[in-house]
């Protein structure tokens, strides 16, 4: 349902992806988002951090050691990560970037393809903002005693030469109240269609997940999903909550999010295109 990082042993690096129906290991929190990051570019220096060296450019990436039993790769707006046991030598995770390079290299231009396709989200005085499928204008007013939706306009109590971060963190700390609302109104639905207890969730900021599920079953669901329509919310909701049935992405799971949201694909396809990172302004 969604990209994932890509998991190898240190010996050998996987030929793709994971994809849907691949069943994870129960012991991992269920986590859904989008991995990709910044080309590589032809440099004559060398960068600074960990890099590989590749024919006509280097490849940059930041190295993060964990307890797990395979390499590896994540992608987003900041570049490579790979993650790799402390017992991996250098030379074993730089092998496997190389011979996962091509597979990296594809990711990393998706994701510039689809940010350069975004429209750059501002924080001014007339500004829009996507709201739930649909746009709303921001609209300074001093006299304002708090932040509230007026129709199409999004009124934000500050003066008209407020600062963009002033704007910013009105408008967001709008949003995430907001979500707060929506989501729980969300999570009650989809609770009742799969016949389990609300149980306890909270909001997110992550910057490559845009819902998990933990062991214990706590749900965290990113509140810039209200970019997006109410379906993609409600597609999240539900594979989050599908996981309290089966932590893992296998075929029983699938069929578990069908039943409660059987629209998912359409909603899936969209977020594939996003990752919340993407969602950041200038």
């Amino acid at each position: 349902m969604t990209q994932r990082a890509v998991d190898t042993p240190p010996t050998q690096a996987p030929d793709r992806a994971p994809r849907r129906g691949d069943s994870a290991p129960p012991p991992m929190p269920f986590q859904l988002g989008l991995f990709d990051e910044a080309p590589a570019t032809p440099t004559a220096a060398a960068p600074k951090g960990r890099f590989v060296q590749l024919p006509g450019s280097i490849l940059t990436y930041e190295l993060k050691r964990a307890k797990r039993r395979s390499i590896g790769f994540t992608i987003d707006d900041r570049g490579l990560t790979v993650a790799a046991p402390r017992w991996v030598t250098i030379a074993e995770i730089e092998a496997a970037i190389v011979e996962k390079s091509r597979w990296i290299q594809n990711k990393l231009r998706d994701w510039q393809t689809r940010k350069a396709s975004l429209p750059t989200l501002r924080w001014a005085d007339g500004a829009t903002l996507p709201l739930l499928g649909g746009e709303v204008l921001i609209a300074l007013e001093p006299a304002a005693e708090s932040a509230r939706l007026d129709d199409t306009r999004l009124v934000v109590p500050l003066p008209g030469d407020a600062s963009t971060e002033q704007i910013r963190d009105r408008v967001q700390g709008w949003m995430q109240s907001h979500a707060q609302t929506v989501f729980a109104e969300r999570m009650v639905v989809y609770c009742e269609r799969m016949g389990v207890a609300l149980g306890r969730w909270k909001l997110s900021s992550a910057r490559a997940r845009w819902g998990s599920c933990t062991a214990d079953g706590t749900i965290r669901l990113n509140w810039r999903l209200l970019h997006f329509p109410l379906s993609v919310v409600d597609y999240v909701i539900a594979h989050e909550i599908a996981h309290r049935r089966e932590m893992n992405h296998g075929p029983r799971f699938w069929q578990t999010v069908e039943a409660i949201f059987p629209e998912f694909k359409e909603a899936e396809d969209l977020l594939k295109l996003h990752a919340p990172a993407i969602l950041e302004s200038d």
